[in-house]
């Protein structure tokens, strides 16, 4: 049975993090956060949230959000970490998760 959808309440902020698949670093070097951040800044453009505060940590991330009306935190996560996925992969030749 699938998982409910996460409520949106209009006008809430919401804080979200994200993790290293395994603990492991999401984040390498200064290349690594300046890619993170033109990444949220070109979906904040998309989808139009407000982004209130943010910490990036070597093995996580919280965001401090607010979305916008007919946004999810689900669409909007979805696309900015799996940009950051194919990113991240691509440099360091990997495979596979990196949430």
């Amino acid at each position: 049975m699938p998982r409910l959808p996460r409520i949106y309440i209009e006008g809430s902020l919401y804080y979200v993090t994200s993790m290293g698949n395994n603990g492991e670093n999401i984040f390498r070097n200064k290349e690594d956060y300046m890619t993170y951040l033109e990444l949220l800044k070109k979906y904040k453009e998309q989808y139009g949230f407000r982004l209130f505060s943010f910490a990036l940590l070597p093995d996580s991330l919280g965001l401090l959000m607010e979305l916008s009306e007919g946004q999810t935190i689900s669409m909007i996560m979805h696309d900015i970490n799996s940009s950051y996925t194919k990113y991240f992969n691509s440099r360091f030749s990997r495979k596979g998760h990196v949430f």
